[in-house]
């Protein structure tokens, strides 16, 4: 199964995100390094040895293993989980692992490696095993998804169809998220009068526009320069609250 997951801590609401093609193996693998003490991400480590009894270990969103990168982009974005105050990821770019480490791990894997030698046993071990083998040959396409100067990763190497797939499903969960104000920042929260006694509540121009009919220019000018009358339709636009907006909400709802 690939796609995209988390490691979310409800105590803190902070959240590791990441991706992979196999997300049960990848999650088995956090666990396992997490439960040894031997994670190469020191916060994550940190927040398992104090709240390992509370975090959550889930899948977020399913796609194409082209796309993981993508869309691992799409929740660091929205998530913000590199920043220190609301996640556990260092980086804030989706990147292979192994090729963007942060430099405090970089010197721990080196000190670690240090004087670190394999005996001879280990390495006839691998000799035996790899006798007979041939290196398998690397396709331009995957050479190229490990140029790390790409923000999003894997989206250059995508056909146009499939870059076209991808901008739709982030534009249809962008706009099924911000369906609910509370995900979206600085509403402006509307209540409109119109002549007949009739009353809606909005929480932002672009929900009134699409459900009036009308432009979000209007609405703007309207409230500048005309004390909020739109006479296109008959009613006034007046700025509310956000409190009032909800309990507005919560009684029509009753």
């Amino acid at each position: 199964m690939s796609g995209v997951y988390q490691i979310y801590n409800p105590i803190t609401n902070k959240r590791y995100i990441g991706s992979s093609i196999d997300i049960p193996f990848r999650l088995k693998t956090h666990l396992s390094k997490l439960k040894n003490g031997k994670h190469c991400n020191q916060y994550l480590q940190n927040a398992w040895n104090k709240y390992k009894d509370f975090l959550v270990f889930e899948f977020l969103e399913s796609c194409e293993p082209d796309e993981c990168l993508i869309f691992e982009q799409y929740y660091l974005d929205y998530y913000k989980s590199y920043n220190r105050e609301l996640g556990y990821n260092i980086d804030p770019e989706a990147k292979y692992a192994g090729k963007h480490l942060a430099n405090e791990t970089k010197e721990k894997i080196r000190e670690k490696a240090i004087g670190r030698k394999r005996s001879a046993e280990s390495i006839e071990k691998t000799r035996l095993s790899n006798l007979g083998s041939k290196r398998p040959t690397q396709s331009e396409k995957m050479k190229a998804r490990w140029d790390i100067s790409k923000t999003y990763f894997g989206y250059n190497n995508l056909s146009e169809n499939a870059k076209r797939k991808c901008r739709d499903k982030i534009r249809s969960k962008t706009i099924d998220r911000y369906k609910d104000f509370n995900n979206k920042k600085n509403n402006i929260f509307l209540k409109v009068l119109f002549d007949d006694g009739n009353i809606l509540y909005f929480h932002s121009y672009h929900t009134a526009a699409n459900s009036l009919s009308i432009d979000r220019g209007a609405i703007k000018y309207a409230l500048k320069y005309n004390t909020g009358r739109l006479f296109k339709i008959n009613a006034v636009f007046i700025i509310i609250s956000k409190n009032e907006y909800v309990n507005e909400s919560v009684n029509r709802s009753k």
